[in-house]
């Protein structure tokens, strides 16, 4: 088969070649099932499912997806969702860099969540179901002097195994035998402001490195800041929710919960501004921290769905995630904390491998979802394929064909005649000659197949096409189809 980069399809004189640079050279109206992937076509069905937040604020739905037949190919790419702004009666004077006190002006954002892209090269088999939490942005409140916001949503792609199952693996799930992680996406730290100063970094007036971003390591962030450390937090590691200062503060806000356990609170009543609570790990449904100042009127500190953690009157709420962010702390009159972001992963146990794993301080990307998380899922799923050619007219009515196309295996054996057929038309497709195909051996790593002297027993004409078909495709057989070339005589 000759191949030429600035030709895609050549009418010859008895013959034509395709060495698929492009589709026009096939029927695509004729064909079924078959994909064109970088310079050859396979039976490859691509399909792309989104997921959006279900709702806002602390409470949401897990939604969930089936694992079709045939899967080859598995990417899962998800956002965590941005914790809440804090108090937005201050703005960023553009020239000085500083809060002032101006009604209607925009406070300190919360951090940015991961953003996570995974390939898995053993996905869950087919029937599994993969529960889809996608995570929802903490809420802000707008209370002129102490506005403090709940921590970002973690997003979580799991494999649900199943109530009774024991074949949770062993990539940091410790207990839990009924989720294995595939691909998770830590939120970010609710942003905490006081009287128009946010002291997550350097004790200086709130500016955009204040924000305390998700992690893309399993861990959750630590702070980012050297001032007031002794009110530093606990950030969540190895899928734990995260820690809490109550050593330190008047008010703790509350840690974001992580994959297997609740981030630490001090929120019982739901009516005290200097409670926070916690976010609820994935295990126990994902639910953000119920804060509320109740009867004090200084409003409401929600977490985001996906474990983001409830904020009080002094600090912010911790990003859920993997591992969960840590609540943020401080003093009534002069200390003012932003919360943790969560912690992030892609599991190696299903050959996942990263694409994309890039931490809200590196990113600061908004997501598809706006301050919510996103999941993209990408399927890649085998099936047969039937490929035909677009007709080239014969100068004279042939009575013979020849065939020589090259192809791959893109996973297993393919055999000539069984996985592998080929015929010839004369007559534009309308009838078919049955072509045996044998082997003649490999060039540049491509097999080739070959049928010589083919009589035609279908009807005679000179709208000459050939169809090829790829049959028993499945992940563990494709076969992928590189050049064709079809002559008469």
């Amino acid at each position: 088969v000759a191949a030429n980069g600035s030709l895609t399809k050549y009418n010859l004189v008895d013959q034509t070649i395709d060495d698929f640079q492009d589709a026009t050279g096939i029927d695509t109206s004729a064909s079924s099932g078959e994909t064109l992937t970088s310079g050859y076509y396979s039976g490859a069905a691509i399909t792309t499912t989104n997921y959006s937040a279900t709702s806002t604020g602390y409470q949401g739905t897990i939604q969930s997806y089936t694992v079709p037949s045939g899967l080859s190919s598995l990417s899962i790419e998800v956002w965590g969702a941005r914790g809440g702004a804090g108090a937005n009666s201050y703005k960023l004077a553009a020239t000085t860099g500083t809060m002032t006190n101006s009604t209607g002006g925009a406070g300190p954002h919360g951090g940015f969540g991961a953003r996570m892209k995974g390939t898995f090269s053993s996905p869950p088999a087919a029937g599994s179901t993969i529960k889809i939490l996608v995570g929802q942005a903490g809420t802000g409140d707008n209370t002129a002097d102490h506005g403090h916001g709940g921590g970002g949503g973690g997003t979580f792609a799991m494999v649900d195994h199943g109530v009774s199952s024991t074949a949770g693996t062993t990539k940091g799930v410790g207990n839990s035998t009924r989720y294995s992680p595939l691909v998770v996406a830590g939120g970010g730290g609710g942003a905490s402001v006081y009287s128009g100063y946010s002291f997550g970094q350097n004790a200086t007036p709130w500016n955009a490195e204040s924000e305390v971003h998700a992690s893309t390591t399993e861990s959750a962030t630590a702070h980012n800041d050297s001032y007031a450390t002794a009110y530093a937090f606990t950030p969540g590691t190895a899928g734990s929710g995260g820690g809490i200062n109550t050593s330190a503060g008047d008010y703790v806000a509350g840690a974001g919960g992580g994959f297997l356990t609740n981030g630490a609170t001090t929120d019982t009543t739901h009516v005290d501004a200097s409670e926070g609570d916690g976010g609820d790990s994935f295990l126990n449904g994902g639910e953000g921290g119920n804060s509320s100042s109740g009867t004090s009127n200084y409003g409401n500190y929600y977490g985001g769905f996906g474990g983001g953690a409830g904020a009080n009157l002094a600090g912010a709420g911790g990003g859920g995630g993997y591992s969960g962010g840590g609540g943020g702390s401080g003093l009534w009159s002069s200390v003012s904390k932003n919360g943790g972001g969560g912690g992030s992963i892609i599991n190696s146990d299903y050959g996942g491998s990263s694409i994309t794993a890039t931490g809200g301080a590196t990113d600061k990307q908004t997501s598809p979802g706006s301050e919510h998380g996103y999941v993209t899922l990408i399927a890649t799923t085998e099936q047969d394929m039937t490929l035909i050619s677009n007709a080239t007219t014969a100068e004279a009515v042939p009575t013979k064909g020849d065939i020589v196309f090259t192809y791959t295996n893109g996973a297993g054996t393919t055999t000539l005649g069984t996985d592998l057929t080929a015929e010839f038309s004369a007559d534009g497709g309308s009838t078919w000659t049955s072509m045996t195909l044998g082997s003649e051996g490999t060039t540049g790593g491509h097999n080739i197949a070959t049928a010589h002297d083919v009589s035609l027993t279908s009807t005679s004409g000179t709208s000459m096409a050939y169809r090829i078909k790829t049959l028993n495709q499945s992940a563990s057989k494709t076969t992928r189809i590189q050049a064709v070339s079809l002559g008469w005589s």
